[in-house]
Formats: structure tokens, sequence, C-alpha cells
């Protein structure tokens, strides 16, 4: 065999276990798949279940709307469901109270005390003409409400990303807006909630963030709602939690005329 049929038959050699290594079997690698609708409501269901009241020692309160602006020490923030809340401010520096916000359900009552103003809403009649331009009771909503969990059959995962653990569940409206919900988890918890309106603009939007299990309740201790049409927000940080707390019935009464309390 001449040397140049040895260099030919070498190189086909080569070319044929090149060709073997090519067509060799890869191993598939699974890929993350987006969680199933259901098991992201099931624990939002289950955590909101198991949170029916909490208290707040002590934190912040800031409001921004274009005719006000606060910022207060909270001392307290207390919450009972379905939509009770009561918000006692502070002078960061003074410690005298500056502000007091009762709600119960629709009923709003709201005292600045610097100001020398009341204003309050009890059985549907206005009292004061109120510096807020969104309604008390539609804030406490988007901040501590995510809305029954019971008719949602027709939620669905727009997108996931698995390398953060997030999701965004789509939860389109029979009637009035749509809400799309951001969640991290497993344990899936919101970290962002948005509500839209027909035409696709934000009416609120609402984060959660800095979670803690407090009680077995993984609780959100800085929350924010934004009411972008309304050029009104709303911030708190809260300390020194407790959940389901027995909370008095006098911490929410609203009468009217109103009687002042240090």
């Amino acid at each position: 065999m001449t040397h140049p049929h040895r260099i030919a038959i070498t190189a086909a050699l080569y070319l044929l276990l090149a060709a073997c290594a090519r067509r060799a079997p890869e191993i598939p690698v699974a890929q993350p798949t987006a969680p199933p609708p259901t098991e992201i409501i099931a624990d939002l269901a289950r955590n909101d279940g198991e949170l029916q009241s909490f208290r707040s020692g002590s934190g912040w309160c800031i409001i921004s709307t274009p005719d006000m602006k606060k910022v207060v020490r909270t001392r307290p923030i207390c919450f009972r469901r379905p939509g009770q809340l009561y918000i006692r401010g502070e002078d960061r520096t003074l410690g005298k109270k500056v502000l007091e916000l009762r709600l119960n359900g629709e009923d709003y009552y709201l005292w600045l005390p610097d100001e020398r103003e009341h204003y309050a809403r009890i059985d549907g009649v206005a009292y004061g003409q109120l510096p807020l331009v969104v309604a008390p009771d539609l804030i406490m909503r988007e901040m501590f409400s995510s809305g029954g969990w019971g008719d949602v059959q027709r939620a669905k995962v727009v997108d996931f990303d698995p390398g953060k653990g997030t999701a965004i569940l789509l939860i389109p409206a029979r009637e009035g807006p749509e809400r799309r919900i951001t969640v991290q988890g497993p344990p899936w918890l919101i970290i962002e909630q948005n509500l839209h309106d027909q035409d696709g603009r934000v009416i609120a939007e609402t984060t959660r963030g800095e979670y803690k299990e407090i009680g077995g309740v993984w609780f959100p201790t800085v929350i924010e709602a934004v009411f972008p049409g309304e050029d009104t927000e709303m911030t708190l940080k809260l300390r020194d939690v407790t959940t389901n707390v027995e909370l008095p019935d006098d911490l929410f009464a609203i009468t009217w005329p109103p009687e002042e309390h240090d």
C-alpha cells in the first residue's frame, strides 16, 4: 500500500468517527414549566384565609395627593377583615397625633388635628370635602385585599421567569377591571398587583414586599398603592406586626359629630 493510500484511509477513519460522535444521542435537559393557575391561586387563597387581622405597633405612613402630603410615624395600624382599618399618625419629632383614619366598610373618618379638619362618610352621606381623590376604602382594598379567589376559573399564567421564580397571573373580569398579579414562590405570594380598565389603562398599581412569616402567615411589611390617574399614592412600612389579634370594636367605630381622642 502506497503512502498516499494510507493517508486517505486514515482521513476516512477520522471522518467516520466524527460522524458517529455527531450522531451520539443528546441527554434531554428538563425545562422548568410554568405553575398552573390553580396552584398559584391555592397558595394565595390559603395565605389570605389564614390572616383575619393584624396590628402593627409602629411604622410609617406616607400619603401623597394633589392637595396633601403627609409623612407620619404610625402608632399603631390595625386591620380586621373584611374591611376595617385604623391608623394613628404622629409627628416625626414631637410625637403628637397629626392624623387619625378609621375605615369600616365604605364608611370612613379622617381627622387632621393640625388643620383642625374632620372628614367622614357615614351611610353614604359625606361630611366635609375629603382631601383624597381616591376613596379611602378603595385604597384599603388595593393594599390589603387581593379579592375573592372563589370565581377565578378564567385565570391564566401569561408569563413565567424560572430564574426569578416569578409568574404573572391574568384574571379577566366578566364585568369591570382586569387584574394582573405578579407572584413569586413557591409558596406563591403577591409582589405586584395591577388593575386595568377596559382600555388597558392602569387604574391602580400595588406592590408588596419584605415578606415575613408571622404567626404562620406570610405578611408583607412594605405595601405601596399608586393610582396614576388621580396622582395619588400611599405607602405603609410596618414594624412589630402581630397577626390574628383580638381588636376592640370601638377602634373602628365612626360617629358624627366626631369624638376627638388623644
